[in-house]
Parts: structure tokens; sequence; C-alpha cells
């Protein structure tokens, strides 16, 4: 497995990537939410202010060119937090395929989000893992604690 830095349209042009869309949609998602659809023109812009980061894992073994298949990923984006005047590291996409998910990529994906906000001096990083998920089990064995809940009210049925 390996993990690297790289650009939102590395994720996007992935020949799996669809597929890892549809698994992350049926597990992660959010049934009042719209299907995923990024976009990826602000991903780009936010990448070339500064503020978001991706990290890509790839297993090369299960590819026998070019640059391998794509196993998972994280999104970091570094955000003003006005309330305590700092810049924290918070994820704001974070999926490995279960396939891939005894091979440690997603804790190395992990690790190399942790170093990136280390190197650009975020007090933290935020994580945010689905209600049930693999992500809520492993991340307070990783050093993280929960700090609090996300609560979401859904205006689709009017109210």
């Amino acid at each position: 497995m390996i993990i690297e830095a790289c650009s939102p349209d590395d994720i996007r042009t992935a020949p799996n990537f669809d597929d890892l869309v549809v698994e992350y949609a049926l597990e992660a998602g959010m049934p009042e939410m719209p299907w995923p659809r990024v976009d990826w023109q602000t991903y780009r812009t936010m990448e070339e202010v500064g503020t978001l980061h991706v990290f890509a894992a790839r297993d090369k073994a299960a590819s026998d060119a070019g640059p391998g298949v794509l196993a998972g990923f994280v999104v970091v984006i570094m955000t003003m937090m006005p309330e305590y005047g700092v810049r924290l590291a918070c994820t704001e996409a974070f999926f490995v395929a279960k396939a891939w998910r005894s091979t440690g990529a997603g804790l190395k994906l992990l690790a190399a989000a942790e170093a990136w906000a280390r190197s650009h001096k975020a007090p933290g990083l935020a994580v945010s893992a689905p209600l049930g998920g693999k992500l809520a089990e492993v991340l307070p064995k990783c050093g993280f604690r929960e700090v609090g809940r996300t609560f979401f009210k859904s205006y689709s049925n009017g109210s």
C-alpha cells in the first residue's frame, strides 16, 4: 500500500473512483443529502490557496501498470476557527474501501493527515466518522477522543 499526497484531480481520474463513491455513499452517506457529486473546481481552488490537501492510498500490487488502484483517500481542510483564533485541520472526506481496510491503508492515511496538520501548525486534527461505522471504533485507539456530536435536521420535508 502506497500513501501519497496528490491533487483532487488524481482522485477524480482514478479508474475505480466511481466504485468508491458508490461504496462511500451506501455506507456513510446521509439519506437526506443528494447523491455525492463532487465540486472539483472548489477542491482545486481550495488546494491553490493552501486550505486543502489530499492523500491517496493506492494498491500497487492490484495494478499491472499505472498509478495503482485507489484503495482510499483523505481530504484535509485547514479552516480558521474564529472562536479560538487558530486554524484547525479537519477531514472533509475520509474513506477506505472495505476490500482494503485490513491492509492498514486507513491508519496510514490518518497518519499522513496528522503529519500534514502538524507541519502546518494546526493545534490538532478533527475527524468526523459516521455513527456505527468502523472509523468511529478505530479513532479512539489512535489517540482521538470524542469531543462532541453533530446533529442534522433535514429541510427536504418542509420542516
